[in-house]
């Protein structure tokens, strides 16, 4: 870039770009396990709560009978009270083993050299380019005079 401050701008913005980008592929996947997670937590806490509801209003309902088909039921409801919940610490546990392996996936960059604005031109060095033609243009203009006295010179066959 011939403007210095637009090509820093560039720079950074080429490197924040990249960043985002290594940081979003490396940890898409468990990011859509996360949401996935999140979303299924929510209906076992649902579940485990309608579950427990009714657990708990058929032992409100129940407190001294004593029929086993009653109890039968009672125990029906209490298995699925524990069903439920297991499901429910068990979803929860996964969402934070996600959360912790996005953080462990999670690349951290650290940028040695930011990109700045050169405070004097680096290159070309004008003084070394006139040195340098001046002096192909001597060996140049040598060797036209040498060609063109070729055979004044004595050396032709």
């Amino acid at each position: 870039m011939q403007d210095p401050v637009i090509a820093a701008t560039i720079v950074k913005y080429a490197q924040d770009y990249l960043t985002q980008y290594v940081i979003k592929y490396r940890t898409e996947k468990t990011q859509k396990d996360i949401k996935f997670l999140e979303e299924r937590l929510y209906e076992a806490k649902r579940r485990y709560d309608n579950a427990l509801f009714a657990y708990s209003s058929y032992q409100d309902r129940n407190k001294s009978l004593f029929l086993n088909i009653a109890k039968d039921e009672g125990k029906k409801l209490q298995y699925e009270v524990d069903l439920s919940y297991n499901l429910y610490s068990e979803l929860a546990k996964q969402l934070e083993e996600a959360k912790i392996k996005v953080h462990r996936e999670t690349p951290i960059f650290k940028v040695l050299e930011p990109a700045q604005i050169p405070v004097k031109k680096s290159e070309p060095k004008r003084s070394v380019m006139v040195l340098g033609f001046a002096f192909l243009g001597l060996i140049l203009s040598i060797f036209i005079v040498l060609a063109r006295n070729y055979k004044e010179l004595g050396f032709s066959g």
